[in-house]
């Protein structure tokens, strides 16, 4: 099969080329994948910075992509509740098979969903990783209806999945997002929000108690201090350090986007229930890799996506 695959540390070392179709386990189906998340934090991944954080070894060829949708083409002996021929989106995160950047993946049963109907297999494709990793932030924050929430970066691809997640709790929530495209995005799901770049000061912080922190801030630590208190903020581990803040009343807790069946089962009920929607800012052919990784340093919203159209040579 052929994958966009990473022969060294670093952008520079990618290339399309032929790899071996990856084997499932028992508990395991392969999906031939049609659409792939191009991940925020895939230039992290890229340069080996979970691998050195988490202590593993890279095994080149390295294929990135860590969730996507397709269609199941084989399924393993211990694989009951889907079937060869589903649509399906899944999340996988550096498995050692191989990412989604590829034609074909192995992701185990426990990672993999039926598309629901409210998305489309686009949409679909995007989701997951970034809903876990939004979800899990709420989870952190114990979020109640009672609790006034701020969140950095609404209209990103954490962001704007996290504002979707916390208005299915309490309707005091807040997007700082970036550029009059990024409020228009929040709007769009019922949340009110503020241009970052040029309104951040005339936030007033003090009623607020909750933040979730999914990019960076430079005046941060001043705003955290004007928060209504006591106060907790969460944020993602891996994309940028935060400071500690010497206050009793102010929590703050980091937390990584591990993947468990808990964890999906519970991202995946969310979006059933509620509608939750992934807005996709722009799809790439994946032999546009290069324009789409210089993409994801420029200003977009929501979500960049490949296609897997390998044999689609232009």
């Amino acid at each position: 099969m052929k994958a966009l695959v990473l022969n060294e540390i670093g952008r520079s070392n990618f290339s399309i080329q032929d790899v071996p179709l990856p084997c499932i386990s028992d508990d395991e189906v392969l999906i031939k994948v049609e659409y792939a998340g191009i991940g925020e934090w895939d230039q992290f991944e890229i340069d080996g910075g979970y691998h050195k954080m988490l202590g593993i070894e890279h095994n080149f060829p390295y294929i990135c992509g860590s969730e996507g949708s397709g269609v199941i083409q084989d399924k393993g002996a211990n694989v009951t509740n889907l079937n060869v021929g589903d649509w399906v989106y899944a999340c996988s995160f550096l498995n050692n098979k191989g990412g989604f950047f590829a034609e074909y993946i192995a992701v185990h049963q426990d990672f993999v969903k039926p598309i629901p109907k409210n998305l489309s297999y686009k949409s679909a494709s995007a989701i997951l990783g970034v809903g876990t990793v939004a979800l899990r932030g709420i989870q952190k924050l114990d979020l109640s209806k009672d609790d006034n929430i701020i969140i950095h970066g609404a209209s990103g691809g954490v962001g704007h999945l996290a504002i979707q997640f916390a208005k299915c709790t309490t309707n005091n929530v807040i997007g700082i997002a970036s550029g009059e495209d990024g409020i228009s995005l929040c709007k769009s799901y019922g949340i009110n929000s503020i241009n970052g770049k040029t309104r951040l000061k005339t936030l007033n912080f003090s009623i607020y108690n909750k933040m979730l922190l999914t990019t960076s801030l430079d005046e941060y630590v001043q705003h955290i201090l004007s928060m209504k208190q006591p106060a907790t903020i969460a944020y993602p581990v891996g994309r940028y350090s935060v400071p500690e803040i010497n206050s009793n009343s102010i929590k703050i807790i980091p937390y990584y986007g591990e993947l468990d069946k808990e964890i999906i089962n519970q991202c995946d009920n969310y979006i059933q229930k509620y509608n939750l929607k992934c807005s996709i800012s722009n799809i790439f052919s994946i032999h546009d890799y290069v324009d789409a990784y210089n993409q994801l340093h420029e200003h977009y919203t929501g979500k960049l996506i490949f296609k897997m159209d390998f044999y689609n040579v232009s």
